[in-house]
This record gives C-alpha cells, structure tokens and sequence, in this order.
C-alpha cells in the first residue's frame, strides 16, 4: 500500500538516499533530487505530484531552503512543504513559522517524529518542533545586555580590537565579558559560546 509521494531535496546525498530508504520501508514512494536543479525539481511536482517535499535548509547554491520553498510555492500554492535542519537554530524555527511552509524539524529526529510530521502536513495540518527549551531560557537570563552585545559582535565576524574599538573599552575588558560569558554558558571559548548563543536565541544570525 502507498501511504504518499514524497519529494527529498537535499544537496547531502547520502543523507538524502538513507531518508528516501527509510520512507521506502514505511510504504512511501520517494523521490530524490539535488537543490540546484530547478528544472528537474518543477518537472518532479508537476508530473508527480508528491504529497510532501522535504527541503533541507542549508543547500550548497545562492538561496537558502526559504527561498527555494518560496519559489515552489509560487508556482505550486497547493505545495505541502516540511523544512529539515541539521542546526535547530531559534531563528529557523521562528522564519519557518512566518514562511510559506508547513512544518521545520531536526534531520536528528527520530523516525516516528518524522513520520508524524510528514502524515501531519500530508493530512492539512502544521507541525514546527521548536527548539528552545525552559533550560536553555533559565541559561540566558544571566548574560548582561553588554555581554549579548559583545556576543552579537563576535558572531558577525568582529575581532576583539574591532569590539573594543567600537564599545570605547580596552581591550583586556572585552577579554573579561567574554570570560565571564564562557563561565555562565559553559562553554570553553567564544567560538563555543557563539554557537551556545545562537541556540538560545541571543544571537541573530543571517538567514
């Protein structure tokens, strides 16, 4: 019995292959197809017809997940679409929302997750796994609005220089936010802690 068609995007072939193997075992018919062929891609949908396309969020060409969903579904309304990520960035799942798209989950999620996310959309309804937790909110209340700013700096690119330069601070002063950021998060560098903030939301970063 064919539970549905579903349409896999993904520029990580292995990953793509393994999750069309896996849906093939649960009665689904599957099909892959690499993010930079748009002609290929509009044929799949028109022809096919799949009840679901799984669009991964991060594809090797200029536009994101987003903007490949938002070009499908202008051509196809009716387009079921489910976003997957490797990263559960804050930002992800906030965009993912307020985008044409019904649902956002891990690539780490279990099978029955993905299931239940992929007969949610196929059936009419929604489903966005939100990855900010109680714990990860209690962790950033303790970081200062300059320590955030500090943070921010650091993920666009700033070196400590630049930082203390821009906030009229030495440079041993910045070294000492983000020390104390380190502790409060964690982590063991402000590489680390970069990657913390964005987790929790501190961070805003490019989509």
């Amino acid at each position: 019995m064919n539970k549905g068609k579903i349409l896999i995007i993904d520029d990580h072939k292995m990953f793509a292959l393994s999750l069309s193997a896996l849906l093939q075992t649960r009665e689904y018919e599957t099909h892959v197809v690499a993010p930079d062929n748009d002609d290929l891609i509009d044929k799949h949908i028109k022809f096919a017809k799949p009840d679901v396309i799984l669009l991964d969020v991060h594809l090797d060409r200029d536009k994101s997940g987003f903007d490949l969903a938002e070009m499908i579904i202008e051509n196809n309304s009716e387009q079921k679409i489910l976003l997957i990520s490797g990263y559960d960035f804050p930002e992800y799942f906030i965009k993912a929302q307020y985008s044409c798209v019904k649902g956002f989950i891990n690539k780490a999620a279990s099978d029955k997750v993905l299931i239940e996310a992929i007969e949610t959309i196929k059936n009419g309804g929604t489903l966005f796994h939100n990855p900010v937790t109680k714990s990860s909110d209690i962790s950033s209340k303790s970081i200062t609005a300059r320590e955030r700013v500090v943070l921010q700096n650091l993920a666009d690119g700033l070196t400590i220089n630049q930082i203390a330069a821009n906030l009229y601070v030495a440079e041993k002063t910045v070294r000492n936010w983000i020390q104390a950021m380190n502790e409060k998060l964690g982590t063991n560098s402000y590489m680390q802690s970069v990657i913390k903030g964005i987790e929790l939301g501190i961070v805003k970063i490019d989509i």
